[in-house]
């Protein structure tokens, strides 16, 4: 389990910004996410998210590829959206390879781990993240380093369930569909599995689709959302 204590020592906490800077930036945040909090989810800007990692042993899997997509207004913004590989020096697993089809070659002249988190922290300031399984892009946020903390997160496999119990459907315990298989569900396009940017997109139209559905049903506020939806 990764504690906040943890988080500081990965860039998200007072070691990384300095005590004083940190909880200001920590005070500022709390009062920014309890004004959104009763806005429509349309007035909010959120930050879609995907990594792919070096590995599937989750304790060991560090970065190698992020994509984005902000939402902004209730529209995916594809002018703000972006990809990058992430320099990794290590090992990649041949699985892992077969997956992403990112080969150690390219990694070893991507973009250094510092250059991506100034990248992507500018993306995710002042914004909610939001991701598919967000415990994985939480970490490896922190791996990569981004000091930026979003100003809170939504897990679109979580607000799935917490739509279909409201709906009366509600899923196995413990059930999880994977994105693409949400998304087939919802009838949304899937793009490129598997590639950072791809699975940021579908999980973007995933989260409008969502987010719709549950506005249509009297639950469109981001605290809606940010309930239903906790990674």
């Amino acid at each position: 389990m990764t504690s906040e204590r943890t988080g500081a020592r990965n860039g998200w906490g007072a070691s990384a910004l300095g005590p004083v800077s940190w909880w200001r930036r920590r005070r500022d945040s709390r009062r920014a996410l309890t004004a959104l909090r009763v806005r429509p989810w349309r007035e909010t800007s959120w930050l879609v998210l995907d990594f792919e990692t070096s590995g599937p042993r989750f304790p060991r899997a560090r970065p190698v590829s992020v994509g984005w997509v902000p939402v902004v207004d209730g529209r995916a913004v594809l002018g703000g959206a972006g990809y990058t590989l992430v320099r990794h020096e290590g090992v990649v697993p041949g699985d892992a390879i077969a997956v992403h089809r990112l080969v150690p070659e390219d990694l070893a002249v991507a973009p250094p781990l510092a250059e991506v988190a100034d990248t992507v922290g500018a993306v995710l300031a002042g914004r909610v993240l939001v991701a598919h399984g967000a415990a994985i892009e939480q970490a490896m946020l922190r791996r990569l380093g981004v000091r930026i903390r979003p100003l809170a997160v939504v897990d679109t496999a979580a607000l799935w369930a917490g739509l279909a119990r409201r709906e009366g459907d509600a899923p196995d315990s413990g059930s999880k569909p994977n994105l693409t298989t949400l998304a087939r569900r919802l009838g949304v396009p899937v793009h490129r599995p598997h590639h950072a940017f791809g699975d940021a997109l579908t999980a973007a139209q995933v989260f409008l689709a969502l987010a719709t559905r549950l506005e249509a049903a009297g639950a469109g506020s981001v605290d809606d959302l940010l309930l239903m939806g906790r990674a």
